[in-house]
């Protein structure tokens, strides 16, 4: 659900801090579909909850305190699969940790996930940092999440601990492409116009040697050559400066 500009500035982000844009891509496409698949399972986990009768903390310990026949006992009651719940428990602790990071509660965090995907990760980059100046280890929160896959680990270390970086880039990324839109937009219209101008010209000249009849194309003949060779001369001018063609 990414822009191209918002693609652009994290690579660009990646490249700044040391981390192979490709790689580091990967990376946090990774990350962000593990968010995504947390976000969507909000709902689900509300269901849950309702279904069981139990927070989430009470389903966490169900699912790795209790054993796995009392989580088959309390999924079945609740008309669920065992791996389907224990699949909407894990997301929505994943959830919780993430939202607890950046400084949200998960409702908040899903808000703010679905208004804006990129400013929600800034903001998650942004609680890792905290943890490290806070004297906590970034590293070991990321092994609590579940994110130890050594690319995606680095990634989102190096971006964390970038100062701002992301935002940085983000909003030079955006200006930028609001820019090249608004120039694209403008040759377009001018290149429209001067089409349809060309084309009522085209119109105008057939429709004056119909009215003129045959009669007279004898004696219009010298000047239609005429202008032949200027058009074809104009055409070759053009092709041979770039600047006349922008004019």
């Amino acid at each position: 659900g990414l822009t191209e500009a918002e693609m652009f500035a994290i690579a660009t982000a990646l490249s700044s801090v040391g981390i192979e844009a490709e790689a580091g891509g990967s990376a946090i496409s990774k990350l962000m579909k593990d968010i995504e698949t947390s976000v969507v399972g909000y709902d689900a986990l509300i269901e849950a909850q309702e279904k069981t009768g139990q927070s989430l903390e009470e389903l966490i310990q169900t699912s790795k305190g209790l054993g796995e026949q009392e989580l088959k006992n309390v999924a079945y009651q609740s008309g669920y699969g065992t791996s389907e719940l224990r699949g909407i428990i894990e997301a929505g602790e994943l959830l919780e940790n993430l939202a607890t990071v950046s400084g949200y509660s998960s409702e908040e965090f899903v808000k703010a996930w679905g208004e804006d995907s990129v400013s929600a990760l800034e903001d998650f980059l942004g609680g890792l940092n905290d943890i490290d100046k806070n004297g906590g280890s970034a590293v070991q929160t990321l092994e609590e999440l579940g994110f130890t896959e050594v690319r995606m680990s680095n990634a989102i270390l190096a971006l964390s601990q970038s100062d701002g970086l992301l935002t940085e880039t983000l909003r030079v990324a955006n200006e930028a492409w609001e820019q090249n839109t608004a120039l694209t937009d403008e040759a377009a219209k001018r290149f429209e116009t001067t089409e349809s101008k060309v084309q009522i010209l085209e119109n105008s000249f057939d429709n004056l040697l119909i009215a003129l009849g045959d009669d007279y194309m004898t004696t219009l003949e010298p000047a239609l050559e005429g202008l032949t060779e200027l058009t074809q001369n104009l055409s070759s001018d053009a092709a041979d400066s770039p600047a006349l063609a922008s004019t």
